[in-house]
């Protein structure tokens, strides 16, 4: 899917080298809000074993993982995962942007493609997204995007030593099943 000015497409091996620069480089920033990940998941070996971990997970219409692209250049990735079928129809969503790409559009407007996708490819009938109360940026961009703020997890993501509290929202497709 190409929309002008990025293109969305699932993440594949060949997405390695960029994987380790864009993970790497954006780490402090990430794990402002994100649990801290092992040093070998910043290496090509990591993200080696992340991608075959990604493809079976795929192949297992359990999870989905986008990369957002520039010029060929990955400054974003999106996840649709925990996939529940069956009655549910049910999905996660989990999203991290390039530093240098942030505030610019890219993640509202790739935000509601992978949207898109997950009502009108993958069929789901609803989408999820958890975030910490401080984190702002994330809490506009699912409002933007129609999420609804639904509950409160409390203490329930292990992240800087502590079990922090999550914001839960969610995001219905109405047309599901018509």
């Amino acid at each position: 899917m190409n929309e002008g000015k990025f293109t969305i497409r699932f993440l594949s091996v060949n997405d390695i080298d960029q994987l380790v620069e864009f993970e790497t480089y954006n780490k402090e920033n990430f794990e402002k809000f994100n649990p801290t990940k092992p040093d070998s998941f910043f290496t090509r070996e990591g993200q080696e074993m992340r991608m075959e971990h990604v493809l079976a997970l795929r192949m297992s219409d359990l999870a989905y993982s986008y990369g957002i692209f520039v010029e060929d250049e990955l400054i974003g990735t999106f996840d649709v995962f925990q996939v529940e079928r069956g009655a549910m129809q049910n999905a996660w969503i989990g999203y991290c942007i390039d530093q240098d790409y942030q505030h610019l559009g890219y993640a509202t407007a790739a935000m509601k493609q992978i949207i898109q996708l997950a009502f009108s490819q993958l069929q789901l009938h609803r989408l999820e997204a958890w975030v910490m109360p401080s984190n702002e940026q994330s809490i506009h961009l699912l409002e933007r995007c129609g999420f609804e703020k639904i509950g409160l997890a409390k203490r329930s993501i292990y992240v800087h030593g502590a079990w922090q509290d999550h914001l839960i929202y969610a995001l219905c497709n109405e047309h599901y099943g018509q």
